[in-house]
């Protein structure tokens, strides 16, 4: 099932366009720095074939890395 899926995931990564890839993380980004609605710009990456984690990525270059604290 996994090399299913990592199959699947290559196939989606080559037939997509490199260029609006690049430009859909960076409205991820930017709305991410700013005040906006976030889901509009994920929404809109999804659509264009932008992976999960490429926009946790996105997100975590802003927000940076959840961390739970240890003090219970």
């Amino acid at each position: 099932m996994e090399k299913r899926h990592v199959a699947q995931l290559f196939r989606v990564k080559k037939d997509r366009k490199a260029e609006e890839v690049e430009s859909l993380l960076r409205g991820v980004t930017e709305a991410a720095r700013g005040s906006t609605n976030l889901m509009p710009p994920i929404i809109e990456a999804v659509k264009g074939g932008c992976t999960v984690g490429e926009i946790s990525a996105s997100l975590e270059r802003v927000f940076g890395k959840y961390s739970p604290s240890s003090n219970l």
